[in-house]
């Protein structure tokens, strides 16, 4: 499944009913849930387990490992992209290791490495990926590969993931002075953060940074080099715009959306990251254009915060909170523009969208780009994760009460049977009736439970151990 902002929805016809329902039914003070009259774990860690307990009773045995299903009701087959397939399950695993230290999470994390190895590692006969990129391509896979590598030290599965990002990078190709990718047409280049030239650039960087610590300069010089490479191309392709700049998904898709998955905050946030690894000002200059842009195209309301709107042509009206096209994705601009030129001014926007999502009344209020989603890329995980970073990174106590209340929420829409915890959700905005429990990290249980992971380090003085190469929250989670 090829995600898109817009949603592809899966269906389920699962039998069991959300905790909240099953209070209606049984009365508020009914608290006894699942079969042999399990309670519900209230702790943050507990519900990370539980969500741990269910992806592994979905877990698939292969010959190679483990893989998992995105949604375990379905018979479509298993995917191994990112945002919504296994990588994003083997990446909650290494979190539940990193938090409780069982050595188990951590084999069941490595045998699904291997699994994705096998299948992603370019083999005669081998499934081809949709594309290169972050979210949905090979360099997602080479990520989720490193990481593995190095909480467990497997070499085969470490020199699997420098051979994903050799691949990477051969299949880049020059386009106007810069470098792309792109399957056909050189209009069909991606830019953006999920597929493109952003979220592939971030991954070089995030490799780049790691192979300078481990000795491997030939390796990160070249990552750099191709990191630069697409830099030079995006910084040429921002369309003028209110005194700065905005960029398209592509240059053959009409909709232009100027939020952080698929549009103008995700682009300028690679730019200004690359000005961050080179020191060049070439990056720089188009990155602050986009923020100015953003700044401008902003609504903006006393006591209300900013917002930015979905999409244009057509979808002025309509406003994201979350990660893929609201203040969760797009304040990660501002944070970085912060921190590269040390001027904070720039985090006032960072304030004013966070602003914006507690003003509307979440969780318990759902507004129309805030439907009945859960995960890290529309709901409640990936806003949760925002206000523990900005916690994190020196905010009021206020910031870890909202994410605790965000918590409290998930922990009501879990669906629970014998300490296995799961949620039902719709990932389509425009279908909110059908839904599914999924798997993966942006979509699904995966992206939940590490949510709670992240809470209860927040509470205990633990910084992650996995932090996407797309977020600037290093080192602070």
């Amino acid at each position: 499944m090829r995600p898109n902002r817009e949603h592809m929805d899966l269906e389920w016809a699962g039998p069991s009913i959300r905790r909240r329902e099953f209070l209606k039914v049984a009365g508020a003070g009914a608290l006894l849930l699942g079969a042999g009259g399990s309670r519900w774990p209230r702790g943050s860690l507990d519900t990370a387990r539980a969500a741990g307990a269910w992806l592994r009773a979905v877990a698939r045995e292969t010959p190679h490992g483990l893989t998992w299903p995105v949604a375990p009701s379905q018979s479509e087959a298993d995917v191994q992209h990112l945002y919504s397939g296994a990588p994003g399950v083997i990446l909650f695993l290494l979190e539940l290791h990193h938090a409780t230290g069982e050595d188990g999470y951590l084999r069941e994390a490595e045998a699904g490495a291997r699994h994705l190895l096998a299948v992603t590692g370019g083999a005669p006969g081998t499934p081809q990926l949709p594309d290169w990129g972050l979210y949905t391509g090979l360099s997602g896979v080479a990520y989720t590969l490193w990481e593995v590598h190095t909480a467990g030290g497997d070499a085969e599965i470490g020199s699997g993931a420098r051979d994903a990002v050799r691949r990477v990078m051969e299949a880049s190709r020059p386009l106007e002075g810069g470098l792309a990718w792109y399957p056909g047409e050189p209009d069909g280049a991606s830019y953006d953060i999920i597929s493109g030239s952003a979220g592939i650039g971030l991954t070089l960087l995030w490799f780049h940074d790691r192979w300078v610590v481990t000795g491997e300069g030939a390796l990160a010089a070249e990552a750099l080099e191709v990191a630069r490479g697409a830099g030079r191309l995006l910084s040429t392709r921002g369309r003028p715009e209110k005194d700065g700049l905005k960029w398209p998904l592509s240059e053959a898709y009409p909709r232009l959306m100027p939020n952080f998955s698929h549009g103008t905050a995700g682009v300028a946030y690679f730019l200004a990251r690359l000005h961050e690894v080179t020191g060049d000002a070439v990056f720089l200059r188009p990155a602050i254009a986009g923020a100015r842009y953003l700044e401008r195209a902003s609504t903006c309301e006393a006591e209300k915060g900013c917002l930015l709107f979905h999409h244009e042509p057509g979808g002025e009206d309509l406003f994201y909170l979350g990660w893929c096209h609201g203040p969760v994705g797009t304040g990660r601009l501002f944070h970085q523009l912060a921190r590269v030129t040390k001027e904070e001014a720039w985090l006032s926007w960072l304030r004013e969208g966070a602003l914006g999502i507690r003003a509307r009344g979440i969780p318990e209020t759902r507004t129309p780009g805030y439907w009945n989603n859960v995960s890290q890329c529309c709901g409640d995980a990936g806003v949760g994760d925002f206000f523990l970073s900005l916690h994190a990174s020196g905010g009021a106590e206020g910031e870890l009460a909202f994410a605790r209340r965000l918590g409290a929420y998930l922990q009501g829409e879990a669906t629970e049977e014998s300490g296995r915890a799961r949620w039902i959700q719709a990932e389509n905005r425009t279908e909110p009736e059908n839904v599914v429990a999924q798997t993966g990290w942006m979509q699904g249980a995966a992206g939940v439970g590490v949510f709670f992971l992240h809470l209860d380090g927040a509470e205990r003085g633990r910084p992650a151990r996995v932090v996407f190469p797309d977020a600037p929250w290093q080192g602070l989670l």
